[in-house]
């Protein structure tokens, strides 16, 4: 079973309220068929929200 690994800085920012719910309506968006949901503009708003410390934008 492959391992898990969660940046603390995902919790940290969790904490202080700071998620990517703006980018949720997102999920599928630009997915083809077989690719999950979560990868584009999810990962991009994780990624985005680690650089800057902010959640990204609706």
């Amino acid at each position: 079973m492959p391992r898990l690994v969660i940046n603390p800085r995902v919790v940290e920012l969790y904490e202080e309220g700071v998620t990517i719910a703006a980018a949720l309506p997102e999920l599928g968006d630009q997915g083809s068929y077989g690719r999950p949901a979560t990868h584009g503009p999810a990962e991009r708003a994780v990624l985005r929200m680690l650089r800057t410390g902010r959640p990204p934008r609706a």
